[in-house]
């Protein structure tokens, strides 16, 4: 067994005891209907949970039986064509190797050129 895994098996029965022992206690001075009600609402907590869980389970059962299982929208990469303002984009070729680049925009254009003076690194 793994050391760390041991070591939370270790720790989880000691608190479990611990919890066994305190509760042992606590019993003897609390009226005789309370522990009653507290088992009663934790088994009820328990059913609701352990319910929702199997619907839950067998919701995705049937998606999957009927194929729709991961029906959702894919990543697109997104076209930049245009900017947010609806201009039309223009790259120069040579611009994934610039140093320095220069924006010039218009009304309908924005246009991306290496900065004059600088050449493209090889």
């Amino acid at each position: 067994m793994n050391p760390a895994n041991l070591f939370r098996t270790i720790t989880s029965v000691f608190g479990w005891l611990l919890y066994c022992f305190g509760w042992f206690y606590i019993v003897h001075f609390t009226p005789r209907r309370e522990p009653l009600l507290f088992v009663a609402l934790l088994c009820f907590a328990a059913l609701i949970l352990y319910v929702g869980v199997q619907t839950w389970v067998g919701h995705n059962r049937r998606l999957a039986r009927v194929g729709k299982r991961g029906n959702m929208t894919r990543y697109t990469s997104p076209s930049y064509s245009r900017d947010h303002l609806g201009r039309e984009l223009v790259f120069d070729p040579q611009l994934a190797f610039a140093r320095e680049v220069t924006v010039s925009a218009t009304e309908n254009r924005k246009v991306y050129i290496i900065a004059p003076g600088m050449s493209a690194m090889p």
